[in-house]
């Protein structure tokens, strides 16, 4: 399941295990390394690596958009929305109303903090829980993101009987103030910081789910995306620099680009159409 150590969905090599003892530590794979578990199960090299010049297995990325502003922060801060709607801690006498004072406090949040990036649309409670029944924040990446702050000061004012989701919160925003006071590269104490801050989020969300696992409760899922977080933090992050500049919005805004220009043209014309709208679009 992971690209870049041996962890696997269940047995001793967990990726539910965040510790710092945790055996697929041992496991962690380099290019070489790689290459050597292929040859020894006969497996060929796959045709990325065999036909592009420089291109090792350190080179494929853990990306800050979907492991961890559409993963990992979407998680956080369904849950902190979830438990603040179950424990009424806005005075409302149903879930409804709970509802509704959730979104009139978001909007006041966004009213004086002066945030740019918003949820399009009202909270509503297929938002927050996932299809599933877990809970997870539909919204787009850059919104999530900018939610963390909310969901700190959520946790801090409501849910403050439980220290864990404080601080998870805490750590949470900690990681996105990182990602933007750093240029390319890391200085020395963020370099050192990014690999504990890993540690500490993922360790307490690991807490966090196998507590409500054991009392039945669907709340805080742990998923292949928490390793992914962890080895972002740990690995890539000292190695690589900043994440926020091999994450793919460039890549999802072209995308969005291509599609525009793939709807403004005539069905029947539109492969010669689109290309030349694309051309003069780029150039």
């Amino acid at each position: 399941m992971c690209w870049m150590c041996g962890a696997s969905s269940s047995g001793p090599l967990t990726f539910a295990d965040c510790s710092r003892d945790a055996p697929w530590r041992e496991t962690h794979r380099t290019h070489e390394s790689y290459v050597g578990e292929l040859r020894a199960d006969g497996k060929e090299l796959p045709v990325l690596f065999r036909c592009t010049r420089g291109l090792r297995l350190e080179c494929v990325m853990i990306d800050t958009l979907h492991a961890v502003d559409l993963g990992f922060t979407a998680h956080v801060i369904g849950n902190i929305m979830q438990l603040c709607l179950v424990g009424r801690v806005f005075g409302g006498r149903n879930m409804a109303e709970n509802l509704v004072l959730l979104n009139e406090a978001l909007q006041d949040w966004y009213r004086k903090n002066k945030v740019t990036s918003k949820l399009q649309g009202p909270l509503t409670l297929e938002r927050i829980r996932s299809s599933g029944g877990w809970p997870k924040l539909k919204t787009k990446g850059a919104a999530g993101r900018h939610m963390a702050p909310f969901a700190y000061y959520l946790a801090c004012t409501f849910l403050s009987a439980d220290r864990r989701v404080v601080a998870l919160c805490q750590l949470l925003c900690e990681f996105y103030r990182l990602l933007d006071s750093q240029g390319m590269f890391l200085d020395d104490a963020t370099a050192a910081r990014f690999p504990r801050l890993g540690q500490q989020m993922c360790g307490l969300f690991a807490q966090l789910s196998s507590e409500s696992l054991s009392k039945g409760h669907r709340r805080w899922k742990m998923t292949p995306k928490v390793h992914m977080v962890l080895h972002l933090c740990e690995w890539q992050a000292p190695a690589a620099g900043i994440p926020k500049f091999f994450w793919t919005y460039a890549d999802e805004d072209l995308v969005g680009s291509m599609i525009d220009v793939a709807e403004s043209c005539h069905a029947n014309t539109l492969a010669v159409t689109a290309m030349t709208k694309w051309m003069v679009l780029s150039f």
